[in-house]
């Protein structure tokens, strides 16, 4: 099986997929929205992380800032602390971004995931625990 991701586009999105996975014990990947650490800023996104972790520490979560093909945006990201940066630009660039990623203990992304997108969900709560029982089953 592939990685599994969830695509969130809130504060409640993240809060609702992390209880559903407290409540399965399950692993869980967060990913930002398209074009969220340009319109909301990875400053906003960076607060609803540490929120989120202070929140849910028993929770094994990781939250992916997705940069799309933008390195600046990615240097950004790893100026402001960020972890996981997602970056789909040139296999050049993700080199070397990676190279300084990985300087700062930082992990940058370029893989294909599985992906949960909760905007187009009325249930976000109900889909994520369909989604990520597999992932609960898997863990225990």
């Amino acid at each position: 099986m592939k990685d599994r991701l969830i695509v969130v586009h809130s504060k409640e999105h993240v809060y609702d997929a992390l209880d559903v996975a407290r409540e399965l014990h399950a692993p869980v990947m967060l990913q930002s929205y398209e074009n969220a650490v340009f319109s909301v800023g990875i400053p906003y996104l960076k607060s609803i992380q540490l929120s989120a972790a202070k929140r849910f520490d028993d929770v094994n979560f990781t939250f992916i800032f997705d940069c799309q093909d933008d390195a600046g945006a990615v240097l950004a990201a790893l100026r402001q602390g960020c972890t996981h940066i997602r970056f789909s630009g040139k296999p050049e660039a993700f080199k070397k971004l990676s190279d300084i990623a990985e300087a700062q203990k930082a992990t940058l992304i370029n893989r294909p995931f599985e992906a949960l997108d909760l905007l187009y969900h009325q249930d976000p709560r109900l889909m994520c625990r369909a989604w990520l029982k597999p992932l609960a089953a898997r863990a225990a």
